[in-house]
């Protein structure tokens, strides 16, 4: 070991098949090599490049970076480098198997901590400065409305809900429990889950733009937006074993809805709404500024 870092007698001690020139000679070789991609290496870049923005999307954007087109020239420059390595003038299938292995393994994959739904007075003492999903600074801005939990029948049942007749303001199906800050329960959901629900309201809703050709005629209420994400998970197969199950539910969806406009600013509120109308029917579309990623 010492003989090495002293560089004394190094072929020797090492007992190196090949000599410094040599080397040397080699590496000049292989640097004068452009190798060309052949066909069955060119589908097979196409394929692992999809593989990893298919991977980037379900895991819920996991990754410390995006998965673009940067990443697919990589994976050429990498199966371009192989190929120099093993003098090879074209890059074959096996080159890019190997390259596409080492660009996984370079990428580094980071854990986002659970999404806590709550409801808009925990969100008001809950400070809502800081940073949103989607980059920008939240503002807080209330559309004002009912506690958590007051709409959820309705919502499955596709009607708008009254309130007790005692004059009070509490819903007289508040599914929600007590309306005191402290006793309400927070509901909790995964960054992936989160992500899964919010990309596909805005993908519903975008659909719906291009459809009618204007934002306002794309909007829909949350109680509407909820029923949609009830049915699309029954249509992926979910199933829910009671109605008890099936009206909680209707209630994190609801409130993910909730995140997305009070929180994230994913959706926004229309304006020149009637001011009577309550907060699950009032319409929301996606904020025209919003960049699905």
């Amino acid at each position: 070991i010492v003989a090495q870092h002293r560089r004394v007698n190094l072929e020797q001690v090492v007992h190196a098949p090949y000599s410094k020139e040599q080397l040397q000679r080699y590496i000049r070789f292989a640097k004068t090599i452009q190798p060309k991609i052949t066909p069955e290496a060119g589908a097979l870049l196409v394929d692992c490049y999809k593989t990893l923005r298919q991977n980037d999307v379900t895991s819920g954007g996991r990754s410390a970076y995006r998965i673009t087109v940067r990443q697919l020239e990589s994976l050429i420059r990498l199966s371009e480098a192989l190929a120099r390595v093993h003098l090879d003038p074209f890059v074959r299938p096996k080159y890019v198997q190997e390259a596409a292995r080492l660009l996984r393994k370079s990428i580094l994959h980071v854990d986002s901590e659970d999404v806590v739904l709550v409801d808009d007075d925990d969100e008001q003492h809950d400070g809502m400065s800081g940073e949103t999903l989607n980059g920008s600074p939240s503002e807080g801005i209330h559309s004002g409305g009912r506690p958590v939990g007051d709409s959820d029948e309705t919502i499955l049942r596709g009607e708008t809900d009254t309130t007790a007749q005692d004059g009070n303001d509490e819903p007289a199906g508040n599914l929600g429990g007590s309306s005191d800050l402290g006793s309400r329960e927070q509901m909790k959901i995964t960054y992936a889950d989160y992500r899964h629900f919010s990309n596909r309201v805005v993908l519903f809703l975008r659909s719906r733009e291009e459809q009618r050709q204007s934002l306002r005629g794309s909007a829909l209420s949350r109680k509407d937006i909820v029923r949609y994400l009830l049915e699309y998970m029954e249509g992926s197969g979910s199933h829910f074993e009671s109605e008890a199950s099936l009206r909680q539910e209707a209630k994190r969806l609801r409130l993910v809805v909730n995140r997305m406009v009070k929180k994230d600013r994913i959706l926004i509120e229309l304006p020149n709404q009637d001011s009577s109308l309550p907060k699950d029917d009032r319409l929301v579309a996606v904020h025209p500024n919003y960049v699905l990623s």
